[in-house]
C-alpha cells in the first residue's frame, strides 16, 4: 500500500503558513511539513487506528494535509478556512488531516501546548457513545476527542500502524 508524500516545505513556506494562520506551529509539526508536507494513504485508502474513546474501538486515517498543494481538498488552509466555523468553541486550530469520511484531525493551539484531536463531524461514533469525548459537540458539530498531547506522539501512532507501507514522493 503506497503512501504519497508532497515535496517538502521550505522554511519560508512554513513562515508563510504561520503568518496565514496567525500563530506559531509546534516545532515537531513544522519538521513533519519540512520533510513530508502531507501524506495520503492511496491504497486501500485508509488505515485503522485503535482508539478506545469510541465504541467501535478504532478510527480511520487517510491523510495529513499539506500546504500549497495541487489538490485543494487536501490543503491545510483551504480545509481550515472551510471548516473552522463549524467548531467555534475552539479558537486557534488547524485542520491537519482526515479519515476519508468527512471527519477530521485537528491541531489545536492551547495554553498547555499543541494537541491533536479527532473530530467526529459526521457523528459516525454516536451510535453507542461511551461518554469519553473531550470537547462535547455544540450546535450538532460532532464530538471532539483528544488523541495526543503532541504532534510527535500522534505521528508515531500513525507510523506504527503504517508499518511496511511504502512512502512515495509524488505531488498529489
Amino acid at each position: 500500500m503506497p503512501v504519497l508524500c508532497n515535496p517538502p516545505l521550505s522554511d519560508e513556506s512554513c513562515r508563510k503558513l504561520e503568518s496565514t494562520l496567525g500563530f506559531q506551529l509546534p516545532i515537531d509539526y513544522k519538521a513533519f511539513l519540512k520533510q513530508w508536507n502531507g501524506i495520503f494513504v492511496s491504497t486501500p485508502d485508509y488505515v485503522d487506528l485503535p482508539f478506545e474513546k469510541v465504541s467501535q474501538g478504532e478510527i480511520a486515517f487517510t491523510s495529513l494535509f499539506g500546504f500549497q498543494t495541487a489538490n485543494k481538498n487536501l490543503e491545510i488552509i483551504e480545509q481550515t478556512n472551510e471548516l473552522k466555523e463549524d467548531i467555534e468553541q475552539l479558537d486557534k486550530i488547524v485542520v491537519i488531516g482526515d479519515d476519508g469520511g468527512d471527519n477530521f484531525y485537528l491541531l489545536v493551539h492551547r495554553a498547555d501546548g499543541h494537541n491533536v484531536f479527532y473530530w467526529d463531524r459526521t457523528h459516525l461514533h454516536d451510535e453507542d457513545p461511551i461518554g469519553e469525548e473531550d470537547i462535547p459537540e455544540q450546535d450538532e458539530s460532532g464530538n471532539i476527542y483528544l488523541i495526543s498531547k503532541t504532534f510527535s506522539s500522534f505521528w508515531h501512532i500513525l507510523l506504527e500502524h503504517m508499518e511496511g507501507l511504502e512512502f512515495i514522493n509524488q505531488e498529489w
